[in-house]
């Protein structure tokens, strides 16, 4: 995901950069790819290559449901609280084992 602050950036054969426009939020963009709506529309289209691969074809056939800008706003900002609540929680989680290791 590149945002218009990088310019002259190099990219290979085998990435691309995803540059959200002004009806997409980057952030949510980025949530979005990470679905499980998302991810499966990516493996069934790699499930019978030998090689995993997605080519810049594949990419524009994913469908991304989009939302109304105020709406993928309060999506990005859940996402993002979740996101605090799972790193908190691992840290814990880390810190208990820890804990009890060392008792």
């Amino acid at each position: 995901m590149v945002n218009e602050n990088l310019k002259n950036i190099g990219i290979s054969e085998n990435v691309y950069a995803i540059k959200p426009n002004d009806k997409v939020d980057g952030r949510y963009l980025l949530y979005m790819l990470r679905t499980s709506f998302v991810q499966n529309q990516i493996k069934k289209m790699v499930d019978n290559k030998q090689l995993a691969r997605i080519t810049k074809n594949m990419l524009k056939e994913i469908q991304i449901p989009i939302e109304e800008t105020n709406v993928q706003t309060k999506i990005v900002d859940f996402m993002c609280a979740m996101d605090k609540i799972n790193l908190l929680l691992s840290l814990m989680q880390s810190k208990t084992d820890f804990i009890a290791k060392n008792m």
